[in-house]
């Protein structure tokens, strides 16, 4: 269903119901029920008008004025189970009125009793269901004692007319059948749907860093791991920068946390801005502590990228008056670059990253580090 035909159905129902998804689940239904029994309203008021039973057609019209207002109940937020029940009193009343209008046991009318346990299972649950299915077999039977007992029913139609009630009956019912199973097929797509974006909603915000926007330690963990694997299989390296802000707990003392925040969110911006490739991923792994991660780049072209990343950052100047190193910002970058060995853990790479990162704050900060050629998972 178009998503402009799905935010209309949203709209017939009471955001306070939509805040409940048990609750939402079944108000659709009643209101998927009162659209398809809506399309039976107007058909049978019309042919009870045509065929000259006024009372029978103002009895359907009646149910029409009911499925109004239950709509309206359910977009002004009232019990989906009231109004499931509401629903099937209305259809009760309805088909005893024209059973009893139409000549009582073995007209058309007796026959759509049968609708009403299936209207009442989806729309009010099991035990529910098990009232209203014997209300309409009494119901039933008090006509078969009518005609056992010779009480004869008053009858509006002729016979041409009685048979036109049962043709117009089968297609009625059949046409709201059709409607029905529609809605219901749209809805459970919309449901689906539904479901699989708050899913992905939920995904992106579990691999997501709330404070900067980018990816959080554990979709780094996750993307490090399969490229690990992955060129663990190509032999082809794989690149590593750990980036640390200098000297930021200084900057967060003289500054408050909340030039911090903003600190660290212009850096995530800065690192992301130098990564070109899609593969490419930056990941905030700690307070100031941010990762990178380079599918398929040497040596060489790690120290490049963390070069760029580190001017860049250079250059946006922010004051730091406790640093150090200088007046502004600045950061300290450990590389690491490896071709996978079998049976290596990435977390042995992460660690060697690690080591470089120390031996460049060790060098007094500001600098790239990139880790010695003899590491042990690096060839």
């Amino acid at each position: 269903m178009a998503p402009d035909i799905r935010d209309s159905w949203h709209d017939l129902i009471s955001p306070q119901l939509r805040r409940n998804p048990n609750a939402f689940r079944q108000a659709k239904r009643v209101a998927a029920f009162d659209v398809a029994m809506f399309i039976w309203v107007i058909v049978f008021a019309c042919v009870y008008l045509t065929l000259g039973a006024p009372i029978c057609a103002s009895i359907v019209l009646f149910a029409g004025v009911v499925l109004i207002v239950i709509l309206l109940s359910i977009n002004r937020g009232e019990s989906p189970l009231l109004c499931g029940h509401l629903f099937c009193a209305t259809g009760w009343i309805v088909y005893t009125a024209l059973a009893y209008f139409n000549g009582g046991a073995g007209t058309s009318p007796t026959m759509w009793y049968a609708s009403i346990p299936v209207l009442s299972l989806f729309l009010c649950g099991t035990r529910p269901a098990i009232f209203w299915t014997a209300s309409s077999v009494l119901a039933i039977a008090g006509f078969s004692l009518l005609s056992l007992w010779g009480i004869e029913c008053p009858v509006e139609l002729t016979p041409n007319g009685q048979r036109l009630i049962q043709f117009a009956g089968v297609a009625g019912l059949v046409s709201c059948v059709f409607l029905l199973v529609w809605v219901l097929i749209n809805m459970e797509q919309n449901a689906r749907q539904a479901l699989h974006d708050a899913n992905s909603r939920l995904e992106q915000q579990a691999s997501t860093d709330g404070l900067t926007g980018i990816a959080n330690r554990r979709c780094f963990d996750s993307v490090l791991a399969q490229e690990w694997g992955r060129h663990q299989r190509l032999q082809s390296p794989l690149s590593l920068l750990v980036i640390d802000a200098d000297f930021f707990k200084n900057y967060n003392d003289a500054y408050g946390h909340l030039a911090g925040d903003d600190c660290l969110r212009s850096i995530a911006s800065v690192i992301q801005s130098c990564l070109r490739r899609p593969g490419d991923l930056v990941a905030r792994i700690g307070g100031e502590e941010f990762a990178v991660v380079l599918p398929g780049t040497s040596e060489h072209g790690a120290c490049m990228i963390a070069d760029e990343i580190r001017l860049q950052i250079s250059a946006l100047k922010i004051q730091h008056p406790r640093s150090a190193v200088g007046h502004h910002m600045t950061i300290s970058v450990g590389v690491a670059t490896a071709i996978p060995a079998t049976g290596e853990p990435y977390l042995s790479f992460v660690e060697v990253a690690d080591g470089a990162l120390y031996c460049a704050k060790e060098r007094g900060r500001d600098c790239i580090v990139q880790a010695t050629p003899s590491i042990p998972v690096a060839r």
